[in-house]
């Protein structure tokens, strides 16, 4: 529990160095090897919910097997339909 307490000074620190604002809402803990009942209470305490691997960040996914082609199927679409529109606008 003190980690906890440290971790969330650490980021209230963050946001008064920084002038921006940590979204608690929009975060997500993601515990290894950790008990459930620890991380449902560090999340009730962070005010954030529970994540899991594989997630994406920044559209790119974290966690999953990079050999598969399925894991890569999602942004190659997206990648496709954006070289479609160049393609009809030139």
């Amino acid at each position: 529990m003190d980690n906890l307490w440290t971790l969330k000074a650490l980021l209230q620190g963050f946001e008064l160095a920084s002038g921006l604002k940590v979204n608690f809402h929009k975060s997500s803990l993601i515990g290894v090897n950790v008990p459930r009942d620890f991380m449902e209470a560090a999340c009730r305490f962070l005010n954030c919910r529970e994540g899991s691997v594989p997630f994406n960040y920044l559209g790119l996914p974290v966690g999953a097997n990079s050999k598969k082609v399925s894991t890569w199927e999602p942004l190659l679409g997206k990648l496709r339909n954006r070289l479609n529109t160049w393609v009809v606008g030139m």
